[in-house]
C-alpha cells in the first residue's frame, strides 16, 4: 500500500476491533494539531476523515470542541462579552438568553443549528404569548452570539439573521404639551425631586444622567453643566457609570432659571456648593439627587415618586423617559435646529434625534395649518 502524503490522514483498524482515523488539522487560532476519531464503523470513520480533509483543502479551521448552543452562549456571556458592552446591556442579554434562547435551542449542536431550528423557536415564543418585541430581542441576542461564532469560524453563517419575525409596531409616545409640563413643575415645586424634574424637562437628560449629576459638575461661574456620569441600578446594586456614549459626554449652557433652581435647592438643604471639578473621577460624592442618608437615589424609587406626582397633578401618565421626548418636542416647537437638539440631547446619531423630533403636537399643527390656510386663501 503506498504511503499517504502528510496531511492526507490515515485509517486503520485497532486491536480492539474499532476503526481509527488520524489527520493534522488547523485550529481557529492557526495551530496545527493531529487529531483522531474512533468508531466501530469504518464508513463513519472514513466520513469524518473526509470532512476534515475537505475543510483542510478549503483552508477552513476546524473546531475541536463540539459546542452546543447552550455551552457556547454561556461562554460568550461569561467570558467574551463582559467588558465589551455596558453592564446593563450585559444583564439584559443574559435575561434573554436564559429565558428564551437556551430553553428552546440550547441542546442543539452549534454547528448543526439551522434556520428551521431558530424559526421554530421564534414561532413557539409567539404562540406562548411572547410579544413581537420579545421575539425581536431573542433574535438580536442570538444573532450577536452567532456573529462571534462566525469570527471564531465555528459556524459559517448567521442563521438567526434569516428567520422571519412577527410584525412589530413600537408603542406610540405622546409627550406632554408645554402647558402640561408647566403644570407638573408647579405642582411639584415644594418636593425634593422638583429640581430633577425641572432639569430633565429643560435639557432632556436621561434618568441615569440626572441621578448621576453632581454639584461639582456645575460651573456656576461660567454657567455650564457638564454631563459625565450616570447612576444605574443593576443586579440589585447601584452603579456609577460613564454616560451611555461619547456623544452623551456633553457640556450644556446653565440657563438662569435652572441656575436659580439649583441655588435655591442648595440653600434649602443648607449645602455649601463644592468647587467645580470637570476632571473629577466617576463617583457618588456630591450628587444633587440623594436620599436622606446621602446615598444615590434608586431609579425605581425615582420612577415611583414621579408617577405619584403625575396622579396628584391629574396629568396624562407618561414614563420618566418621556420627559426626554417632551424636552425634544419643546425644542422642535420653538424652532431649535435639529443639529443643536442632537447636541443638547446627547444623541450619537442625528437620525435618533429626528425620530424623537417627529412627535406630533396639536397646537403646533394648528398654528402651521393656519399659516398655510392664510397663505392659500388670503388672496382669494
Amino acid at each position: 500500500m503506498p504511503r499517504r502524503d502528510n496531511g492526507e490522514g490515515t485509517i486503520f483498524k485497532r486491536k480492539d476491533g474499532r476503526w481509527c482515523a488520524k489527520v493534522h488539522i488547523t485550529l481557529p487560532n492557526g495551530e496545527i494539531k493531529r487529531v483522531a476519531t474512533v468508531k466501530k464503523d469504518r464508513a463513519a470513520v472514513k466520513a469524518q476523515l473526509e470532512e476534515w480533509l475537505d475543510r483542510n483543502k478549503k483552508r477552513l479551521p476546524i473546531v475541536e470542541e463540539n459546542w452546543t448552543v447552550k455551552a457556547y452562549m454561556t461562554r460568550w456571556l461569561e467570558d467574551v462579552m463582559p467588558g465589551r458592552i455596558r453592564l446593563g446591556t450585559m444583564l439584559r442579554y443574559r435575561d434573554i438568553a436564559y429565558q428564551y434562547i437556551i430553553p428552546s435551542i440550547g441542546s442543539i449542536p452549534l454547528k448543526d443549528l439551522s434556520v428551521r431550528h431558530v424559526q421554530n423557536a421564534a414561532d413557539n415564543l409567539t404562540k406562548r404569548g411572547v410579544s413581537a418585541n420579545g421575539v425581536l430581542k431573542f433574535r438580536r441576542v442570538l444573532s450577536s452570539c452567532l456573529t462571534r461564532a462566525m469570527r471564531e469560524e465555528i459556524v459559517f453563517r448567521n442563521v438567526a439573521q434569516l428567520i422571519e419575525l412577527p410584525k412589530y409596531t413600537s408603542k406610540k409616545i405622546t409627550p406632554w404639551t408645554l402647558e402640561q409640563a408647566e403644570l407638573f413643575l408647579r405642582e411639584t415645586k415644594d418636593h425634593r425631586f422638583h429640581i430633577a424634574y425641572a432639569i430633565m424637562l429643560t435639557y432632556g437628560l436621561r434618568k441615569g444622567e440626572m441621578l448621576g449629576l453632581r454639584w461639582s459638575d456645575i460651573d456656576f461661574t461660567n454657567n455650564l453643566i457638564y454631563i459625565r456620569q450616570q447612576v444605574n441600578f443593576l443586579d440589585g446594586t447601584i452603579h456609577i457609570n460613564d454616560v451611555k456614549t461619547e456623544a452623551g459626554r456633553r457640556t450644556l449652557p446653565l440657563i438662569p432659571e435652572i441656575k436659580q433652581e439649583l441655588l435655591d435647592t442648595a440653600a434649602q438643604k443648607g449645602l455649601e456648593i463644592p468647587l467645580f471639578d470637570p476632571e473629577g473621577l466617576l463617583s457618588s460624592h456630591n450628587l444633587i439627587m440623594v436620599t436622606s442618608k446621602n446615598t444615590p437615589i434608586g431609579p425605581n424609587n425615582f420612577r415611583r415618586s414621579f408617577h405619584e406626582h403625575i396622579a396628584q397633578a391629574g396629568l396624562p401618565r407618561i414614563t420618566v423617559h418621556t420627559m426626554r421626548h417632551t424636552a425634544a418636542t419643546l425644542l422642535k416647537n420653538i424652532g431649535v435646529p435639529v443639529k443643536d437638539a442632537q447636541l443638547i440631547l446627547g444623541h450619537a446619531d442625528i437620525s435618533t434625534t429626528l425620530a424623537v423630533y417627529q412627535h406630533g403636537d396639536e397646537k403646533a399643527q394648528k398654528t402651521a395649518l393656519a399659516a398655510v390656510g392664510a397663505a392659500l386663501y388670503g388672496a382669494l
